[in-house]
């Protein structure tokens, strides 16, 4: 069985950490926050690809914590998006 594109992508990415993407762990990230947005910063958060990623196989990665001047609390998305994350790095499983 042929596991998804996306699943794989999302597993390998969870598997390398953000470290091979940007150089180290701490590479770029605001200084000012929480322990608990410093957590979810290290975190990798894969994104999605389009239909056309199949043939065209291009990928953006970005740092882009996206809590905005806030940098002691989630934001509503990322409490309700993190704990999956969280969960799926831990057991990157479909």
């Amino acid at each position: 069985m042929t596991l998804p594109l996306g699943y794989r992508t999302a597993r390998r990415v969870v598997e390398l950490g953000r470290a091979a993407f940007f150089g180290s762990d701490d590479a770029d990230l605001p200084n000012n926050r929480s322990a608990q947005l410093q957590a979810d910063d290290r975190t990798p958060q894969f994104g999605f690809v389009g239909a056309n990623y199949s043939t065209v196989r291009v990928l953006l990665f970005g740092i882009n914590p996206g809590t905005g001047p806030e940098s002691e609390h989630r934001s509503a998305t990322d409490a309700r998006m993190m704990p999956a994350l969280e969960r799926f790095a831990a057991d990157p499983t479909p």
